[in-house]
């Protein structure tokens, strides 16, 4: 819509209030959408803020369990119950008894898909904004509703 002289009509390209509307992305918004659900995959333990994914090894893979276990920890650092929101790739290793080698790779595999975002050197978050489409084919997968 073009603004005409004299109106007090607003330029939908130039107005900020819409503008915003429609580009920005609210961190709220994008996470309440990706954890609807996701509790019958994850939980968090209330005495020290780690996540339980709930997939056995034989039921989910490595990969899918990772992933879990950082969604666990943003879900922990949002109730406080952690103090950060970011994962080592040793503290991953350590839960998962993984070789280093083998859980780096994994941490790499969800990093290239742009599941997790690099904060410091081997300290790992999730993206919320590209984990939705992930979340949502792991809810299929194993059969959670939303």
């Amino acid at each position: 819509m073009v603004k005409d002289v004299g109106t007090n009509e607003k330029n939908t390209f130039t107005d900020s209030d819409e503008l915003r509307s429609r580009f920005v992305i609210r961190e709220e918004e994008e996470f309440e959408k990706l954890v609807e659900g996701a509790e019958e995959l994850v939980k968090i333990r209330e005495e020290t803020g780690e996540p339980k994914v709930l997939l056995s090894p034989k039921r989910g893979s490595v990969k899918d369990r990772l992933f879990l276990y950082f969604l666990g920890t943003e879900v922990s650092f949002r109730l406080g119950l952690r103090e950060e929101r970011s994962v080592s790739t040793d503290e991953l290793c350590q839960h998962f008894k993984l070789s280093r080698n083998y859980g780096n790779a994994r941490v790499s595999d969800l990093h290239d898909e742009n599941l997790i975002e690099k904060v410091d050197r081997g300290e790992y978050k999730l993206d919320l904004i590209h984990s939705f489409d992930y979340i949502r084919a792991l809810k299929a997968k194993y059969g959670v509703e939303s």
